[in-house]
C-alpha cells in the first residue's frame, strides 16, 4: 500500500512539474488529479493496466515500468516468504521427511 501511494506522489508531482500534462485520461491530455494518480498506480502496481490512463512522456513511462517491477518483486517475495513458512510447518510437524 505504501509504495502504491509514493508511486502516486510521483506521478502527481511529476505532472505538477511539467509544462504540459504528461497523462492520457481517457483519450485527453489533461493534469492528473491525486486520486487519479492513485488509481494510475494502484492499476499500475497490479499490472491490470486498463489503459483509460496512460502516460505520454518517456520519463513518466520509465518511472511506471519500475513501479510495475517493483510490484512483481514484491509479489515474488511474499510467495516466497509464505512457502518458506509453509516448509517450516511442515519440517516441524514431521510430514516433510
Amino acid at each position: 500500500s505504501f509504495i502504491v501511494i509514493v508511486f502516486a506522489m510521483i506521478f502527481r508531482i511529476m505532472d505538477r512539474l511539467a509544462p504540459e500534462p504528461i497523462f492520457l485520461i481517457e483519450g485527453a491530455c489533461s493534469a492528473i488529479s491525486f486520486s487519479d494518480s492513485l488509481y494510475f498506480s494502484l492499476i499500475t502496481m497490479s499490472t491490470v493496466g486498463y489503459g483509460d490512463i496512460t502516460p505520454t512522456g518517456e520519463v513518466v513511462r520509465v518511472v511506471a515500468a519500475i513501479e510495475v517491477l517493483l510490484g512483481i518483486l514484491l509479489f515474488l517475495f511474499g510467495f516466497a516468504e509464505i512457502m518458506r513458512y509453509v516448509r517450516e510447518a511442515n519440517r516441524k510437524s514431521g510430514a516433510d521427511r
